[in-house]
């Protein structure tokens, strides 16, 4: 990425995940939540800008 680029990132962790039977944001994979995994990919990638949409369970998800 070029000093200067604004990319920013939306993370979409507002859905019910009814079909799965599981809230995914809080699914882990390799040990870490999956939402932690997202971030930290986007970070690696240099994107700061990084907004978290939340809805169904969102206490669950903001850190308190």
């Amino acid at each position: 990425m070029k000093s200067g680029d604004n990319i920013a990132a939306t993370i979409l962790a507002a859905g019910l995940s009814s079909r799965l039977g599981a809230f995914k944001p809080l699914l882990t994979l390799r040990g870490r939540l999956i939402i932690e995994v997202i971030i930290n990919l986007f970070r690696e990638a240099e994107i700061s800008d990084i907004v978290v949409v939340v809805g169904y369970e969102a206490e669950r998800i903001i850190p308190s």
